[in-house]
């Protein structure tokens, strides 16, 4: 780059041209990024390398997401292991309740026919009974 510089530089002045203005307009096309192909591919470099810092903590960014939704879905699958659980106890609490109310009422029935039997034989039987016994 120096090298062209120079020789564009001697070219000109062996054309006659000189001065300020003429060393202005040389240093401001050969300080331009695209002058020179070593600068154009380290701009060129430079931008994928932004790019990439980019996609890079787009990438972090995503990942930590992920990791929160694995937190969550881990806390929501804990969450449905108890609730399960607390389920299948007061399904099993509700049928033992059930049992005891049957059973009750079994016993409750039972009670009324043995209370009625006693009542008809105590009315009816109970003197026949009463008389095969004085049989004598």
């Amino acid at each position: 780059m120096v090298y062209n510089f120079l020789a564009e530089l001697e070219e000109c002045y062996a054309n006659g041209q000189s001065g300020n203005d003429f060393l202005r307009s040389l240093l401001d096309k050969w300080n331009q990024p695209d002058a020179d192909k070593v600068n154009a591919a380290r701009v060129k470099v430079d931008q994928i390398k932004q790019v990439m810092i980019q996609n890079i903590e787009k990438a972090l960014v995503r990942g930590a997401a992920l990791n929160e939704l694995e937190d969550r879905t881990n806390h929501l699958a804990e969450s449905a292991q108890a609730f399960e659980s607390s389920a299948r106890e007061l399904k099993c609490k509700f049928i033992r309740e059930k049992w005891k109310l049957i059973a009750i009422i079994v016993g409750i029935i039972v009670g009324i026919i043995i209370i009625i039997v006693v009542a008809v034989v105590a009315s009816n039987g109970g003197r026949r009974l009463l008389a095969d016994i004085d049989v004598d």
